[in-house]
C-alpha cells in the first residue's frame, strides 16, 4: 500500500470509530481531520524522539566498546563455520561424527552443524542489533534462546547420543516435548555440559566455577524470557549511559543504559566460552585440531584462537559488568 493511499485509509478509519463508537463522547466532538493531524503528530514525535536518541548515543556507543568488537568477531566465526561445514559436506569430511558420512541416515551432522552455526550467528547479530539500540530486555529473551542452542550445540558435538536424539523427529506437539523433556532438556545438557568442564578444565576452582556462573545466568535469563516483574521493571527504569546526572528515565524506543553494559559483558563472557570450548571438542573428540589438512579448517581454528587471546587482553576492560545480575 502506497504513503498516500494510508493515509486516506488511516483518515477514513479515525472518521468511522469518531461517528461509530458511543464510548467515545470527547472523542466524537471532534472532527476526523483533527484526529488524523493529531495522530500523525504523534508518530512524528515518537519517531523524532527514537533519531534524536541514536544521534545522542553515538558517544554512548564508545562505552560498549570493546564488547561490540568481540561481538561481531564471534559473529563472523559463526559465519565462518558454517561455511565450513558446508565446504566439509560436499568433500565429504565432516566436522563431527565422520563415521555417519557413509551412513544412509540423514541428516548428516555438517549439516546439522551448519544449520545450528547459521542459527547461532543470526541470533547474536539480532541480540547485538537490539542491545545496541538500548532494547536492553528484548535482548535478554533472545539471549536465553542464543544460550540454549549453543549449549545443544556443544552437547552434541561432545557426546554422540546427545546428536542421535537430537535429530529425531516427531509428527505431533505432544510427542516432541515429551521427547525433548525425557532427553534434550536444560537439565539433561547442562550435565552434559558440567562433564565436558570437568574434562576440559583441570583445576576444579575453574569447572566448578563455570557451573555455577552457568546456572546463575540461565536463572538470571529465564526472569526475563518469562516476563517476571522486577525484571520488567529493570528493563522499564534504567539509568542513561549518556546522561551526566545519572537521572532514571522509562525506556520508550529504547536507549542505552547502564544494564546495556551487563548484558554485553555477559554475551561476551559465554562466546567465549563457546568458542573455546568448541575447539577443544574439536581436539579431543574429532582430532581435527591437531591434524588439520585444509586452509578453511586451519583459518577458523586460527581466528577462534586469537578470539579466546583478545579476550583474555581485554577482560579487564569490562570485568567489572560480570555477574552483577546477582544483584539485581
Amino acid at each position: 500500500m502506497l504513503k498516500r493511499e494510508f493515509h486516506k485509509e488511516l483518515k477514513r478509519s479515525c472518521l468511522e470509530v469518531g461517528q461509530e463508537d458511543p464510548g467515545l463522547p470527547i472523542i466524537l466532538e471532534r472532527d476526523a481531520g483533527t484526529l488524523f493531524c493529531d495522530l500523525k503528530a504523534n508518530l512524528r514525535d515518537i519517531f523524532s524522539h527514537i533519531r534524536d536518541r541514536r544521534r545522542m548515543e553515538s558517544s554512548a556507543r564508545k562505552k560498549l566498546q570493546p564488547m561490540l568488537f568481540l561481538l561481531e568477531f564471534a559473529i563472523i566465526q559463526y559465519y565462518q563455520l558454517v561455511i565450513l561445514s558446508s565446504e566439509r559436506n560436499e568433500s565429504r569430511t565432516p566436522l563431527l561424527w565422520a563415521e555417519y558420512e557413509n551412513q544412509d541416515r540423514p541428516p548428516k551432522p555438517s549439516i546439522v552443524v551448519q544449520c545450528l552455526a547459521a542459527n547461532l550467528g543470526n541470533t547474536l547479530l539480532a541480540i547485538l542489533d537490539l542491545a545496541s539500540d538500548g532494547l536492553d530486555n528484548q535482548a535478554r529473551v533472545l539471549f536465553r534462546s542464543f544460550v540454549e542452542i549453543g549449549d545443544m550445540t556443544l552437547a552434541l558435538t561432545a557426546d554422540q547420543s546427545i546428536f542421535d536424539t537430537f535429530i529425531v523427529t516427531h509428527e505431533g506437539f505432544e510427542d516432541t516435548y515429551r521427547h525433548w523433556r525425557s532427553h534434550l532438556s536444560p537439565r539433561r545438557i547442562k550435565a552434559v555440559l558440567n562433564k565436558i568442564d570437568e574434562e576440559i578444565w583441570e583445576a576444579e576452582l575453574v569447572h566448578s566455577e563455570l557451573s555455577r556462573h552457568r546456572a546463575v545466568l540461565y536463572q538470571w535469563l529465564s526472569e526475563f524470557a518469562h516476563g517476571g516483574y522486577a525484571s520488567i521493571v529493570i528493563g522499564t527504569y534504567s539509568e542513561n549511559l549518556y546522561d551526566q546526572d545519572g537521572s532514571f528515565r522509562i525506556n520508550i524506543g529504547g536507549f542505552l543504559t547502564a544494564a546495556s553494559e551487563g548484558t554485553l559483558s555477559e554475551l561476551v563472557f559465554y562466546n567465549w566460552y563457546w568458542i573455546y570450548t568448541f575447539v577443544a571438542l574439536l581436539d579431543r573428540k574429532h582430532n581435527l585440531v591437531e591434524s588439520i589438512e585444509d586452509l578453511r579448517t586451519a583459518w577458523f581454528v586460527y581466528r577462534c584462537k586469537v578470539f579466546i587471546n583478545l579476550f583474555y587482553k581485554t577482560l579487564p576492560l569490562f570485568q567489572e559488568h560480570l555477574f552483577k545480575k546477582e544483584a539485581e
